[in-house]
């Protein structure tokens, strides 16, 4: 049924009451204030309505969950380490579907009567048209990490609730999902936006990672060596043509741009001024029982036989994008130019000698030709290589 919409002069009274609710203390943001504009004008809500959740049928809520594929139960492992980090505080962790229906919980117990009062149920939809403006739901309509802090909800009985949450993307930038932390916190939680944020990210790369690695190759990379395989971390997943079919948002962040359209669908080796043979070479190769590197002493231990023909090969090295690194121990005027393939090493000590790829094509200025040692400790069981 199509809810009335009040008349003007009743919204600008709602209006009214939701700001002398909210007090002055802390200002009205722009998210809060958008959000409330819709719950008025698109959904006609009523600030002091109780609403009672409304939930799907259990065979839509099984069909949602298997529409996620890998990404639940991928979250489902970000949202048990989270409750560990936040045990004992009164929280509920749940993941909803682009849809702000709640596929699955976590939950402190000292906090679950509360949360079954509010509405923190498997199959229970928190979209803003059904409960207003709410972490959840705000979240997936504005596409962006937020905090609802108590009287920031449109509805007045959630005002007691501090949300957190944070949208979770595909490889394309299609919005999938929503990670919350909500609690009963009487003060904003910027910290924990911090921590769903880093979580949803960790869900992100962790689910291109799980999807590339079936058809696609996918480079790793970061400004400073240190950071590839963090949270922190670029990955391109791209085609045998060199197409790049998916991208994290830390790799649009490092390549300067803002919307997934700028990277997918664009050419790896050009994005990455990285020639495609070396790429698809890289990928396709089989590792070698590699002579040991420069620096390495005589009773350096070589590395083991990597898979067969036909397996995934994994270079999970930590490289970076750096201009001017010095390789290993050569001088320093040996020096590769800004985006070759190169790892970057701060102290020579054993277990971080950088190990470079074998046929890697450098310039002449580079001097001696730096043999090769495939460090089967990085490596991993996707099909990756690094940048």
């Amino acid at each position: 049924m199509m809810r009335a919409r009040p008349a003007a002069h009743n919204q600008a009274d709602l209006i009214g009451s939701l700001v002398r609710r909210h007090g002055a203390e802390v200002p009205i943001t722009d998210i809060v204030r958008t959000s409330w504009s819709r719950c008025l004008n698109n959904f006609a809500l009523d600030p002091q309505e109780t609403r009672r959740p409304n939930s799907v049928e259990r065979a839509d809520l099984q069909a949602r969950r298997e529409r996620l594929g890998v990404l639940l139960s991928i979250a489902r492992i970000e949202m048990e380490a989270l409750g560990k980090l936040i045990k004992h505080s009164e929280y509920s962790i749940m993941l909803t579907d682009r849809d702000g229906v709640i596929l699955t919980y976590v939950g402190d117990t000292g906090f679950s009567a509360t949360a079954r009062r509010c509405g923190f149920r498997e199959g229970v939809m928190w979209s803003e048209r059904e409960m207003g403006t709410n972490g959840m739901g705000t979240c997936l309509t504005a596409r962006r990490p937020v905090v609802i802090h108590r009287t920031d909800h449109f509805l007045a009985q959630n005002t007691a609730l501090t949300c957190s949450a944070a949208p979770i993307f595909d490889m394309r930038g299609e919005l999938l999902a929503a990670l919350d932390i909500s609690g009963a916190s009487a003060n904003p939680q910027s910290h924990t936006l911090a921590l769903v944020d880093w979580a949803a990210q960790n869900v992100e790369n962790r689910t291109l990672l799980s999807a590339a690695c079936k058809d696609l190759h996918l480079v790793r990379f970061h400004r400073c060596a240190e950071f590839v395989s963090t949270p922190g971390e670029g990955l391109l997943a791209f085609d045998d043509e060199g197409v790049v079919r998916g991208a994290n948002r830390a790799a649009l962040k490092l390549l300067g741009q803002r919307e997934h359209d700028a990277v997918c669908g664009q050419r790896a080796d050009r994005i990455l001024d990285t020639s495609l043979a070396t790429l698809l070479q890289l990928a396709a190769q089989r590792p070698v029982r590699g002579q040991r590197c420069a620096g390495q002493g005589p009773g350096h231990k070589r590395a083991d036989p990597g898979p067969g023909r036909g397996q995934a090969l994994v270079f999970q090295l930590p490289v970076g994008l750096e201009h001017r690194v010095r390789v290993d121990r050569q001088p320093g005027r040996h020096v590769l130019d800004l985006r070759q393939l190169v790892t970057l090493v701060q102290e020579a000590q054993p277990q971080r000698l950088p190990h470079l790829v074998d046929q890697l094509q450098v310039r002449r200025d580079a001097g001696p030709a730096v043999q090769v040692e495939l460090d089967h400790r990085n490596l991993t069981l996707s099909r990756c290589i690094a940048l």
